[in-house]
């Protein structure tokens, strides 16, 4: 029980500074997001697809070996590509690919997208505490609010845990929050998709 309300108050803890990092969101209407990302100049920040959550990584992770971690399952390699296609099909143009170094997301990225730059920043951390949320929101900060290249949208698929300690909520495997960089070093958030909605977003 103790066990219990110990990590209840520590991820309720970090939803509360989650919601303190991150400016309030302003939804955008399912045309006016696609028209936006149409143009170029926002985030997309990407969770990975979807897996066995009963697969847990081993202690000692080799990023050069898929079996020591918890990876895609068939759904979420499908999905992933389902993601990259819709994306296609509605002229959204892509730019830099930036992921996590772990399987799970570099196969995300690579499915969806064709390409990923690994970067350590959006590795998920262990173990999952106060203090790696905060070391791994400020990590992630600065690549939210760096603006795309002209006419592009930047990629960045990383983890749950690390968009909740930016955001303050859990995102769903697959899931995707759309961010718009700000002049000043900050960004808002102007939209949420789970993994099934992109392929709507076209007839909406």
């Amino acid at each position: 029980m103790r066990l219990t309300r110990l990590v209840t108050a520590l991820f309720s803890m970090l939803t509360l500074m989650g919601a303190a990092m991150t400016p309030t969101p302003a939804a955008m209407q399912s045309k006016d997001l696609v028209a936006a990302l149409q143009h170029g100049g926002y985030v997309i920040l990407l969770r990975h697809a979807d897996t066995d959550a009963s697969k847990k990584d081993k202690e000692a992770v080799d990023l050069a070996d898929c079996d020591t971690q918890r990876i895609l399952t068939p759904k979420g390699r499908m999905n992933a590509r389902t993601i990259g296609q819709s994306i296609d099909q509605l002229n959204i143009p892509i730019g830099e690919v930036i992921s996590s170094p772990l399987c799970r997301t570099m196969w995300t990225a690579e499915l969806a997208f064709g390409r990923a730059e690994a970067n350590p920043a959006l590795r998920e951390p262990k173990p999952k505490s106060v203090e790696n949320a905060k070391i791994s929101g400020a990590a992630l900060e600065p690549l939210l609010s760096m603006t795309p290249k002209t006419g592009m949208n930047t990629v960045l698929v990383t983890h749950g845990f690390n968009v909740q300690a930016v955001t303050g909520f859990l995102p769903a495997e697959g899931e995707a929050v759309i961010v718009k960089p700000e002049s000043d070093g900050k960004f808002t958030i102007v939209g949420r998709l789970l993994s099934s909605q992109w392929s709507s977003l076209g007839t909406s």
